[in-house]
């Protein structure tokens, strides 16, 4: 049993709904060629420790430079049995949830609903349409009992056929229930 999670802070996001909060203001184009200069040149317009200073001046003054974040947090139960006729499973089971101010899930990612309120970011954060709450997997391996000194003596088959194993992987996403 195992818990995983995962926070990510200052995600870039400047796409889609959200690039209109975090345009430029206008009052700063008069900075000219300042805008385009790597802000560690410019150190005072750094906006927080640890703000990479490769990026553009232009991009520290933004309202949001980083403006999305996400967390994730499950619970992960794993089960292994080895059996002695050859059979052997992996039974793993997760609970988890995702969340996040901005989903892009698939090629196109695109976040496209109405923002609330683009001063107050905490009214965007939401289950993504990507989280799976429940995960059931199971994983299985047998290996037949041919080959000399097994239940199944082919003679010259055996070197065809012996070390074979047969596997199966099954998943049971999000719809599974446990009862």
């Amino acid at each position: 049993m195992a818990y995983i999670g995962n926070k990510g802070t200052r995600i870039w996001g400047g796409v889609y709904n959200f690039s209109e909060l975090d345009g430029l203001p206008t009052n700063l184009l008069s900075m000219g060629d300042i805008l385009n200069a790597p802000v560690s040149q410019y150190p005072q317009y750094i906006p927080y420790t640890g703000f990479p200073t490769t990026n553009k001046v232009a991009q520290a003054l933004r309202p949001y430079p980083y403006n999305q974040n996400s967390s994730y947090n499950s619970m992960q139960i794993t089960a292994t049995r080895h059996l002695t006729a050859g059979l052997g499973f992996i039974a793993a089971y997760t609970w988890s949830k995702t969340l996040g101010t901005s989903d892009t899930n698939g090629p196109a990612g695109q976040y496209s609903v109405t923002i609330q309120d683009y001063y107050n970011r905490r009214l965007e954060r939401s289950v993504t349409s990507f989280n799976l709450p429940q995960t059931f997997k199971l994983t299985w391996v047998y290996e037949p009992p041919i080959g000399k000194g097994n239940k199944v003596d082919l003679g010259w088959g055996n070197y065809i056929l012996r070390g074979w194993q047969l596997a199966g992987i099954q998943s049971y996403p999000q719809d599974f229930q446990l009862l």
